[in-house]
Formats: C-alpha cells, structure tokens, sequence
C-alpha cells in the first residue's frame, strides 16, 4: 500500500520521513525520493526551504521567503526553477533504477493549483510508470549505443523483483525496458498538506493510498506503522 502522510504545518512530517527511510534501510530496502528541511529563523517560523535527497544526502536551497530565486512563487516563497528541475531529474532517476520507496515531500499548492513545481512528477505517477510513450504502451528495447551500459544491455531484479533499467550516468538519463513489460511504481510516501489531501487523491485516483495524520502525540511511533503498511511483511517487534 502506499501512504499519504499529512498533519499541520511544523508539526514533524518530514521528520518522519526521514526516520521511514532510516528504517527502511536498515531493513535492507533502498530508500530514495526527497525531503524538504526547513530554515528557521529566531522565532522558529519557516523562512527557507532545502530540498535533500534521500539516496545521498544531497542538498540544494529550494525556496525562500526573504528574496526572488527567479523560479514560481506561491505564497511569500520563491522556488528555484533550476533546482525543481534537479529535484524532478533526480526523482525520476530513482524510479528509473529501482528504488523500493519513493519519498516526496511534499506536493502542495504550486503542484495542484498552478501545475507547477513537481507537476511532472504527478503526471509520471498518474501514467503509473517512468518513460512511458505517447500512446500510453511501454517502450520497446532499441536504443541507441548512447543509452546503453558499456555497450550491453542487461536486466537485474531489486528487491521487489521487478526489473531496474539501465542508464549512462548522464543528467537526463534514457530509460531501458529489458522487456515490453510494464514497469510498476515503488512504493509511495507523499506529503500534502490537509486541505489539499482530497485533491491529490482525486488527482492519482488509480493508485492506492492510505492517510497518516502527524500528531504532537504518535510522531514518535508512527514511523513504524508508516513501514509496516508500506512492506507488509515488516514486523516492528523484531
């Protein structure tokens, strides 16, 4: 199943999230997707926001209050087109590979009121695969040397033995069907917030979710649950 994880704003969601991708690779699992740390000034009030990637730890200033980064604006932040881009890539990226849990956080109004910021990103889930083709079938093996792995064109199963594709290392890598199988989605983790929970699910209706709500009183335990209702066979007693 997947989850949708929503709760009030500093309220711990993306604490959460990261403590889901700790446990779950501490189970063996490969954890990938995006967290957004807030910057808090002295008062404790959000003034910026970084975008950091689950698989590396990689950070990147996403959005602020305090000037223009030259990208969309919803409310009093600015986002940075540039690392929308990079977040959208990276995610895409992940997919593509293998990863056993996707991690967003979050979708919110830029997404689902303007069709900005990781928009793609929704349509890519909505199609329910990455690299998808314009009639909606999956792309067929037949690429160009560019796209291959050394010149060779193999398949390896992850952990949910679905196949993983290949690419060359290059920013906008292509994506390798081994097969004209369809490539399933990992397991999602979204944040939103709880007045846009509704639309979102409206928006991926084919997929499946349940709804965490973060609280000051489960954060500590929902972790756990949040694991267990994304791989079923997980036992948070062991």
């Amino acid at each position: 199943m997947n989850v949708l994880l929503t709760g009030q704003r500093q309220v711990g969601k993306t604490t959460v999230c990261k403590q889901v991708a700790e446990l779950a690779r501490g189970l063996g699992w490969d954890p990938a997707g995006l967290l957004s740390p807030a910057l808090l000034d002295e008062d404790g009030l959000p003034v910026a926001y970084h975008a950091l990637m689950v698989s590396d730890g990689e950070q990147r200033l996403l959005a602020r209050a305090d000037g223009d980064l030259g990208g969309p604006r919803i409310g009093r932040y600015s986002f940075d087109a540039n690392v929308l881009s990079w977040v959208i890539g990276e995610l895409r990226r992940a997919i593509s590979q293998g990863c056993d849990l996707l991690i967003v956080d979050e979708i919110g109004p830029l997404e689902l009121e303007q069709e900005k910021g990781l928009a793609p990103l929704l349509s890519d889930l909505i199609k329910g695969e990455i690299g998808q083709s314009q009639n909606g079938s999956p792309p067929q093996v037949g690429v160009t040397e560019s796209r291959t792995c050394s010149g060779v064109l193999c398949h390896s199963p992850n952990k949910l033995g679905t196949p993983t594709f290949l690419h060359d290392g290059s920013e906008d890598p292509g994506l390798l069907w081994d097969s004209p199988a369809r490539r399933d989605l990992p397991p999602l983790l979204l944040v939103v917030r709880p007045e846009l929970v509704g639309q979102l699910r409206k928006r991926l209706a084919g997929i499946a979710f349940r709804t965490f709500t973060v609280t000051q009183e489960n954060r500590q335990a929902l972790p756990d649950a949040i694991v267990q209702e994304l791989f079923a066979d997980y036992d948070p007693g062991k």
